[in-house]
């Protein structure tokens, strides 16, 4: 009879070792690829230092990778933050002076909602600050010398005509502008609600994962929302010069990524349905015995039980040797956070593991879903690195050879 992981740590309590193995793990397990959390953390270490050139830099490759902001990071040891690459990106091109980018930085702030309390406090002052310098009024030129007085009636109908051509020029002008900036302002709400139905979209139970699944529509998304935060530089930037060719230019990238967001939205409404049709069990298919169950994928379905509490009660029974009993608690369980799925995969397979080696190593079923179950959690968080205090050096062995089959 094998010993439990919980008997190897009663010295410890079983209550201390469970939060720690649990808590632990959880915050291990990387949500998305490592990139944008280093990304961030130089942000953030730079940001404290006043170094705005860096933070600024990092930041924007922490949105190429991950522009939804709002997730709770560790950054080291119990120092904990909020995602927030918008608001740092926004005060470090304020301090530096770029008011284009930071107004089209704070923007996106605003949209997410991400900020309140000092940091809103902060971000309106160097708003306001930016939006005074960029409106200020030029200075008042010298005037010019007095023409001199005219000699015939013939050059004062040239005057006039002349003034009455640059009045007109100036009105065109005028108008254009208006006529562009009002475009821009539409095509921007219509971006906007694109942009807001993909996000709604993309937090649907299940949709994580199916984007996890199709990196490539991952990489279009994360791609045009960078895009999107370029292009309203480039309207303030027009705004601020008015120019209303520059102003066009942005409406028509806004045009542009518009459609690539409705069209994001469809491939994962055909995923979505692609999904549903082949989780949904066939009358006519043959059913075989001998078949290991495979790993359930995350369900469409909101769950009714939340993850925490019905996680808790499976690492309970896999810490006291209840290998079965984690199995059932776990059987077609489906959440949403990648974290929880991973986790849930990572014990069925250590739960799997230790039944496996019960039985002498005889039970071929339960190597297979060993295997399965391992591969699943792998394919959800690739950089994941279980815990030796959770798992046994065994199981731990056999992840790591079944990463190499």
């Amino acid at each position: 009879m094998l010993s439990s992981p919980l008997m190897a740590g009663e010295r410890h309590g079983p209550i201390r070792l469970l939060t720690l193995a649990l808590v632990g793990f959880l915050l291990a397990v990387p949500a998305l690829a490592d990139d944008y959390r280093s990304w961030y953390k130089e942000g953030i270490e730079a940001f404290d230092d006043g170094d705005w050139q860096t933070t600024a830099q990092a930041m924007r490759k922490a949105i190429g990778e991950q522009p939804t902001a709002g997730e709770r990071l560790r950054l080291y040891g119990t120092r904990f933050v909020s995602y927030l690459p918008y608001f740092h990106l926004g005060v470090a091109e304020a301090r530096l002076g770029r008011c284009d980018e930071a107004l089209a930085a704070f923007d996106e702030v605003e949209r997410q909602d991400t900020v309140s309390g000092d940091r809103a406090s902060q971000m309106r002052g160097l708003r306001d600050r930016c939006l005074e310098s960029t409106t200020a009024s030029p200075p008042i030129a010298p005037p010019p010398p007095s023409p001199p007085p005219p000699t015939t009636s013939g050059s004062t109908s040239s005057s006039s005509t002349s003034s009455d051509a640059a009045e007109s020029a100036t009105t065109e002008s005028d108008t254009r502008l208006t006529a562009s900036q009002a475009r821009a302002q539409l095509q921007f709400e219509r971006t906007r609600e694109a942009l807001d139905a993909l996000e709604a979209l993309r937090r649907e139970p299940g949709t994580r994962s199916l984007m996890v699944a199709n990196p490539r529509i991952t990489q279009r998304f994360r791609l045009a929302v960078a895009n999107l935060a370029e292009t309203r530089t480039l309207l303030a930037r027009g705004q601020a010069v008015r120019d209303a060719q520059m102003i066009d230019r942005a409406a028509n990238q806004a045009a542009e990524l518009e459609s690539l967001f409705r069209e994001l939205a469809r491939r994962v409404r055909e995923e979505q349905t692609k999904a549903r049709e082949e989780s949904t069990p066939s009358n006519d298919a043959p059913r075989s015995a001998e078949a290991p169950t495979p790993p359930a994928t995350p369900s469409d379905e909101p769950r009714a039980e939340q993850p925490p509490t019905l996680l808790y009660n499976a690492a309970v029974a896999f810490f006291r040797a209840d290998y079965q009993g984690t199995l059932s608690t776990l059987d077609n369980a489906s959440f949403e956070p990648i974290r929880a799925m991973t986790l849930v995969y990572l014990l069925r397979a250590a739960a799997a593991h230790a039944l496996w080696r019960e039985s002498g190593g005889e039970a071929d079923d339960l190597h297979a879903r060993v295997i399965a179950e391992a591969a699943a959690a792998r394919a959800l968080s690739p950089e994941l690195e279980p815990s030796p205090e959770m798992f046994s050096p065994a199981f731990l062995d056999f992840y790591d050879a079944a990463q190499n089959r």
